[in-house]
């Protein structure tokens, strides 16, 4: 009964209130992550997963972070828990996080270079969690065993993003312009 009282504390801990809008943008982002995730699953290491947390983290800010972490939960929910969702913990936040920070870049060399390292890259971060699981050795085995695969993941990366980056953009600032 007092958590519904105005004055209650637990009332007054809420640091943000969300607007139905900004709901909707969140369900619509974790939507698309999710159908692009599993449009592209048959092509090895080639994913439009990274292109989107970047141009959603870009343009809807901090929120993404809370859709980015959403679609981790949800994956987890599709897929069996196992090594990959405690990367997906870290890995794609961290995408997020970044790309919030260089959100005022505006060049789609910038963001085809930043998308190809963060794929270069992306073998190296999960190898982590081998670190605790299973020792030094194993994680850069691990990695080293990766490499094709990242090379793979970052130059489709780079691909995706120069070929999507600019018209998607103007996509995204139609529609914040006339909502």
């Amino acid at each position: 009964m007092r958590l519904f009282m105005k004055d209650h504390p637990m009332n007054k801990a809420d640091a943000k209130k969300y607007t139905t809008r900004d709901l909707a943008e969140m369900g619509m982002m974790i939507a698309a992550l999710e159908a692009g995730k599993l449009a592209l699953s048959s092509l090895p290491n080639v994913e439009i997963v990274t292109f989107l947390i970047i141009m959603f983290s870009a343009i809807y800010g901090l929120k993404s972070i809370i859709a980015v972490v959403v679609f981790v939960g949800v994956e987890c929910l599709i897929w069996p828990v196992n090594l990959w969702s405690i990367m997906y913990l870290y890995i794609w936040p961290l995408l997020a996080v970044l790309a919030y920070l260089c959100r005022r870049q505006s060049s789609v060399w910038f963001w085809s270079i930043f998308s190809a390292l963060y794929g270069f890259c992306f073998g190296g971060l999960c190898a982590i969690v081998y670190i605790f699981t299973s020792g030094i050795h194993t994680a850069v085995a691990w990695w080293i065993a990766g490499i094709p695969f990242d090379l793979i993941h970052g130059f489709s990366n780079g691909v995706i993003m120069m070929v999507l980056y600019r018209p998607i953009r103007k996509v995204f600032s139609y529609a914040q312009s006339h909502a």
